[in-house]
């Protein structure tokens, strides 16, 4: 008995040893593999955080070349690695998407280009040389950095409202050198908005607005699209991203709307009063900004004029008391008139504030504040029904951005406007 009992220890021992032997075999095996696992993990996770710095290279690549405005490159490819940058306009501004493969991770970014602040970071101010100066009254205020013309800047008065403020810059005054043009493929696509959805190789994606009360477009996706060769009239629509509306005729947009990142082309647009959004509006014709507008960066507000059968001035006309972030811009467009035309083409109101950049071709008439620079050909000023050319009433222009990142109207130096989704 004794001796059997000692054989089923032994066989107790050899079955527990087994058992120990299995388990610990299972652990190896679980941190083999978790080893394994692991190292796969952060292989994947490099290379997506690879894949992602390699995107966002590419588009700060595009900072630094000159891209056309409608250019598909693929910039490397191999068996690992791909990177491509696809440009095409969008309004004032050229959409970027990168697109990236690291082995088998990939990542799509896309941007907003638009340019950096001309001639100095520090500009308030610059103006075409008429020779004549610029005369300052009331309690107007330059903060920055002014280009003008020979005769520099004076003080003066308007109606017996005289110069309050202690210097006439505060900043420095330079000699105008020759007035910023914007790219020229920048401006002739601008010209030639109207026609451009129309032609076949941009093939945007139709959708009816009519049906439609609330829509988000992706901007790795294609363009959602409505064109109507009547006035469009927008009352209660949710739109947002890669999307355009057109009219041959008129749009109009009031403050039931909720539009951000869309773009308005037609020959006349009105934004009625208390609209808050952010949009970009391209007009040949008439571009009115009703009381108390709120346009949040980077809108941009622009008149690409046309040759009117009436004879009719197109004009930029923003009510009192708005806020416009982004750019503001009147280009040459196909009008030809002289430098002392006594009609003013942009038209900013009493207590509205601009915080980035105006840009007239022509007569700018600036009775609110400007927080950034102001680019024109010359100033006008209406005061109780007389007209004073190159003269500025109770304005203000202060060299300060709406950020450090701003980017406006395209010129040489490009700059990151927004990152999209």
């Amino acid at each position: 008995m004794f001796q059997w009992a000692t054989y089923q220890l032994k066989a107790g021992a050899l079955q527990f040893v087994t058992y120990i032997v299995i388990v610990i075999a299972l652990l190896l095996s679980m941190l083999l593999l978790y080893t394994h696992l692991n190292v796969k993990f952060m292989a994947q996770g490099k290379a997506q955080i690879e894949a992602i710095r390699l995107a966002e290279n590419s588009i700060i690549r595009c900072l630094h070349e000159d891209f056309d405005g409608n250019d598909s490159l693929v910039l490397t490819s191999g068996e690992n690695t791909f990177v491509s940058i696809k440009t095409t306009p969008w309004g004032i501004f050229d959409l970027v998407i990168a697109k990236s493969r690291i082995r088998d991770k990939s990542f799509e970014k896309s941007a907003l280009i638009g340019g950096k602040t001309p001639l100095d970071i520090d500009l308030a101010l610059c103006i075409q040389d008429h020779a004549q100066a610029l005369q300052v009254a009331g309690n107007t205020s330059i903060n920055g950095n002014a280009y003008v013309g020979r005769y520099g800047i004076k003080p003066g008065q308007i109606k017996g409202r005289y110069y309050t403020n202690d210097k006439l810059v505060y900043g420095e005054i330079i000699p105008t050198l020759g007035f910023p043009e914007l790219k020229p493929e920048k401006e002739n696509h601008l010209n030639n908005l109207q026609d451009y959805y129309s032609k076949e190789n941009q093939n945007p994606v139709f959708f009816d607005l009519s049906q439609t009360s609330q829509l988000s477009q992706s901007f790795f996706k294609p363009a959602k699209y409505f064109y109507a060769s009547e006035p469009v009239f927008l009352f209660s629509k949710q739109l947002s991203g890669h999307i355009i509306i057109q009219s041959g005729q008129h749009i109009y947009v009031d403050a039931s709307n909720q539009l951000k990142d869309v773009v308005l082309i037609a020959p006349e647009i009105t934004i009625g009063p208390d609209f808050k959004g952010q949009i970009q509006a391209v007009a040949t014709q008439t571009l009115s900004v009703g009381t108390g507008v709120d346009l949040d960066y980077p809108s941009a507000l622009v008149i690409t004029p046309k040759r009117h059968s009436e004879n009719k001035l197109p004009q930029l006309h923003i009510a009192q008391d708005c806020k416009i972030k982004g750019s503001i811009a009147y280009l040459k467009g196909d009008l030809s008139l002289p430098g002392q035309n006594a009609h003013s083409h942009v038209f900013v109101g009493e207590s509205t504030k601009v915080y980035g950049q105006i840009y007239s071709s022509y007569n700018l008439e600036l009775k609110g504040t400007v927080y950034g620079h102001v680019l024109a050909n010359q100033f006008l000023t209406e005061h109780e029904g007389n007209i004073y050319i190159n003269h500025l009433l109770d304005t203000r222009i202060i060299a300060q951005p709406v950020s450090a990142e701003f980017g406006g109207l395209l010129f040489n130096q490009n700059q990151v406007v927004s990152w999209m989704y």
